[in-house]
């Protein structure tokens, strides 16, 4: 069984236990096409522009369009169905931080064409093929309690969720797929439901997690379900109807609200993951310790 997707700029070709995957004869025109292209920036490519009735009249983003395929996905058991094969295929997608296609999938809004741009780590080259190996595990323990299904949802909608451009858009779309994998994280752990004061901090709690300030219970509520809350039940954004509003006393919501989805995400696969910003500050505390050993060691010789 096979399934093409794209679009991805990598030439470089995985297996893993169960899975090969590798560039398509044609991925160099496919690379071309969409580098040619002046709907992209480099980072996004954008709805082409066409006319509403499609010969004239208005010139307006087209509500649906596709990208070339460049890469193909092969299940080496010949066991598996393509339904699986779309689920490896979110999931590479979200390791190289865009949104993949299968063949046939469209797009409704911009997409990203650079890697690494929806999400904020980065995984060496070496260990793809085991971190593919942890999303087949996940597949074969969950494929008949439809947390699969689940997670292939929580996936899609993360990546897709960047390309809105409204705050507010982006914060809502964020907090389904909390809510997602505030799901998942319940029945796998076989933990009885909590309320959406609650959920950061028992997503949290549940997978080992540090909880972030804005999930912290204060008075019986936290920073994300108020906002949450006056959105869906007062078309309330940041104390202002929704559009007119934007959040500055609390504007890193968002950007925390992503990178916390993506590392349940990874927390749910098994995976341990370190951001930039926190390699760095290991990096420095590293360095201090050794310039302090380092000045033990010299006076012990003075």
């Amino acid at each position: 069984m096979r399934v093409n997707f794209g679009w991805l700029k990598n030439t470089k070709a995985y297996e893993a236990s169960g899975i090969k995957i590798f560039a398509i004869d044609s991925y160099d025109e496919a690379i071309a096409e969409v580098d040619a292209s002046s709907d992209q920036d480099g980072r996004w490519l954008y709805p082409p522009i066409s006319y509403v009735s499609k010969v004239s009249g208005p010139r307006v983003p087209t509500s649906r369009f596709e990208l070339p395929i460049t890469h193909t996905i092969e299940d080496k058991t010949k066991s598996k169905d393509t339904v699986f094969l779309e689920f490896m295929i979110m999931y590479y997608g979200w390791l190289n931080g865009q949104r993949l296609n299968p063949e046939g999938w469209g797009h409704l809004t911009k997409t990203a064409i650079k890697s690494g741009l929806l999400t904020d780590f980065i995984f060496h080259e070496k260990t793809i093929p085991s971190l593919l190996d942890k999303a087949e595990i996940f597949w074969q323990n969950h494929q008949n309690d439809g947390l699969t299904n689940l997670m292939t949802n929580a996936i899609h909608w993360y990546l897709y969720a960047h390309s809105y451009n409204q705050y507010f858009e982006r914060f809502m779309a964020q907090y389904m797929v909390l809510d997602t994998l505030y799901k998942i994280t319940m029945q796998v752990n076989n933990k009885s439901s909590a309320n959406h004061t609650e959920r950061i901090k028992f997503v949290s709690n549940t997978l080992g997690m540090q909880c972030p300030s804005w999930g912290v219970v204060n008075n019986r509520e936290t920073e994300i379900a108020k906002v949450r809350n006056n959105l869906i039940h007062e078309s309330s954004f940041a104390g202002k109807p929704i559009g007119f509003g934007f959040p500055s006393a609390n504007s890193y919501i968002l950007p925390n609200l992503e990178g916390f989805n993506c590392r349940v995400i990874a927390a749910l696969f098994g995976l341990l993951v370190i951001t930039a910003g926190q390699a760095v500050k290991l990096c420095k505390r590293l360095c201090l310790i050794l310039i302090e050993y380092t000045i033990q060691w010299k006076f012990s010789f003075d």
